[in-house]
C-alpha cells in the first residue's frame, strides 16, 4: 500500500504537507496541491481515515443511534429504508459516512442491574470515534440516552422527539395537523363513529 511518505518524496516535499493538502488543503500553495494530488491518483495513494480523523479530531463518519430491542421493531421498521436511504443521500452529497450505533435494553432484561446500553458509554464511544454528528431515532424509551446525547455537545439531530441541548436540534411532522385531517377527511365522507390505533403513548408519532 502507498504511504504519505513515498507521496512526499515523489513530490519533493514533507509529508506533513502531504497530510495538509489532505486534511487542511487552504493552508498549502495551489501548485504544490496539484502536484500533490497528481501523484497520489497516480499511485492510487488514499489517506488513512483513521489517522485523518485523529489529526483533526473528527471524522467523517455520522452515528445513527436506534434501539434494537427485541421488543420493538428496530431495524425491521417498515420507515428505516426509506429513512436509511434519504440520509445516506444527503450525507454523501457532503462527503459524509453513516455509521449505525445500535442500542438495547435486552442485557439489562437478562441480567438486572447490568446495561449495555449505558448512555454515558455511548457518549463515550462517539467521541472516541471523533463523529461528525449524530442522528438518533425515539423508540419511545430512549429518553435518558437522548438526553446524555443532547448535553454532550456533540451535534445531534432526533426525530420525533423534542431535543435541546448546546447543539442539538430535531425534526418532526404534524402529528397533530395529520390527524385533524385525517379525522376532516372520513366526517366529509359521513362517518361520525372513527377511532384510533396508536402505538407506545411516549411515543410522539403515536
Amino acid at each position: 500500500m502507498v504511504t504519505a511518505r513515498e507521496v512526499a518524496q515523489l513530490c519533493g516535499v514533507s509529508v506533513a504537507t502531504v497530510s495538509r493538502v489532505f486534511n487542511r488543503p487552504a493552508t498549502v500553495s495551489a501548485t504544490t496541491r496539484e502536484r500533490v494530488e497528481r501523484v497520489a491518483r497516480d499511485l492510487d495513494f488514499s489517506p488513512n481515515e483513521s489517522a485523518r480523523a485523529l489529526s483533526r479530531q473528527q471524522s467523517a463518519m455520522v452515528g445513527l443511534v436506534w434501539d434494537t430491542d427485541h421488543r420493538r421493531p428496530g431495524w425491521r421498521h417498515p420507515f428505516l429504508q426509506d429513512l436509511l436511504l434519504g440520509l445516506k443521500s444527503a450525507l454523501s452529497s457532503h462527503g459524509y459516512h453513516l455509521l449505525m450505533l445500535a442500542t438495547s435494553d435486552d442485557a439489562r432484561d437478562r441480567h438486572p442491574g447490568v446495561s449495555l446500553a449505558d448512555p454515558i458509554a455511548y457518549v463515550s464511544m462517539t467521541r472516541r470515534h471523533h463523529l461528525a454528528g449524530l442522528v438518533l431515532i425515539d423508540s419511545g424509551t430512549d429518553a435518558e440516552a437522548f438526553t446524555a446525547f443532547a448535553q454532550s455537545g456533540l451535534p445531534c439531530v432526533a426525530l420525533d422527539v423534542a431535543l435541546s441541548g448546546p447543539r442539538a436540534t430535531y425534526v418532526t411532522s404534524d402529528n397533530a395537523g395529520g390527524a385533524a385531517a385525517a379525522v376532516r377527511h372520513l366526517a366529509s365522507l359521513g362517518h361520525r363513529r372513527i377511532a384510533t390505533i396508536t402505538g407506545p403513548r411516549g411515543n410522539a408519532p403515536a
